[in-house]
């Protein structure tokens, strides 16, 4: 069962033909996807069929016996199948004309620990240091830590520990939206090429830079944004801090380079 469809979070999928207590021969009749955030009760007063159920990873589902979430109700917490779902308590057997008594419930409340992004993306040249060298006549080395990956926001990461498959599939649609803006106007990084390591969480490493004499240097880096992750690429420039001449751009896993020969 997908954990994402059609920009939504799925919760679970209810089967409303006749469950079973073997897995293999549940699961039957026509069936209906449930999304996270759901409070549903049938229109018309009448009562729902519950046959057989899944609930995703990071997903709980609570029935009610009653409608508009009133009466006893019983809580499942997801990852689990509920191939015959045990009749008492919220769940009454409900008989028609047309089918043997089918466990039923009254309502129900769909909720999920993960949240689908939904963030506007975009990005930008950023500050990252200063490297000076004006005051002195001999070539120098300078280092500084450059940050490379992720920085996820509070809900994506509530999102990406739920398990590895939903960690798999919310990061996949995460990188999706990114990859919307194409080649940036603003930085002229490809978001649709996005390395690994830039995907992965962030880390900080030691880069070394030798400065000529004479000059003053200022690092910039291309940083991603899309809701409140922040996104550390593997792109970065350097720019001539006197008359903001970018001398060169690297993209790639650098730790060391010479400007001498830029300048």
């Amino acid at each position: 069962l997908n954990i994402t469809t059609d920009g939504k979070i799925v919760a679970g999928m209810i089967y409303y033909g006749k469950g079973n207590d073997l897995p293999e021969l549940s699961c039957t009749g026509s069936s209906g996807l449930w999304y996270a955030e759901t409070k549903y009760t049938f229109p018309g007063g009448r009562y729902l069929n519950f046959a057989s159920v899944i609930i995703n990873p990071g997903c709980t589902l609570i029935v009610f016996k009653h409608l508009n979430s009133a009466g006893s109700n019983k809580k499942f917490i997801g990852p689990q199948t509920i191939p015959n779902p045990p009749t008492g308590g919220p769940i009454s057997d409900c008989i028609s004309p047309a089918t043997a008594p089918t466990p039923c419930v009254g309502s129900l409340l769909w909720t999920c620990n993960q949240t689908y992004p939904s963030c506007k993306p975009a990005d930008k040249w950023h500050y990252v240091t200063e490297l000076d060298n004006s005051a002195q006549s001999v070539t120098a080395q300078f280092t500084y830590q450059k940050t490379v990956g992720t920085e996820w926001s509070h809900s994506m990461t509530k999102s990406r520990s739920v398990s590895p498959t939903v960690t798999a599939e919310i990061s996949a649609e995460f990188w999706g939206i990114t990859a919307k803006m194409g080649i940036s106007g603003t930085t002229t990084y490809d978001w649709t090429e996005t390395d690994s390591s830039t995907k992965s969480e962030s880390k900080s490493y030691t880069v070394e830079v030798t400065v000529p004499p004479k000059t003053k240097v200022i690092i910039m880096e291309v940083l991603g944004s899309c809701g409140g992750s922040k996104i550390h690429t593997q792109m970065f420039k350097i720019v001539d801090a006197t008359n903001k001449v970018t001398l060169r751009t690297y993209h790639g896993a650098i730790t060391t380079y010479d400007l001498t020969s830029d300048l």
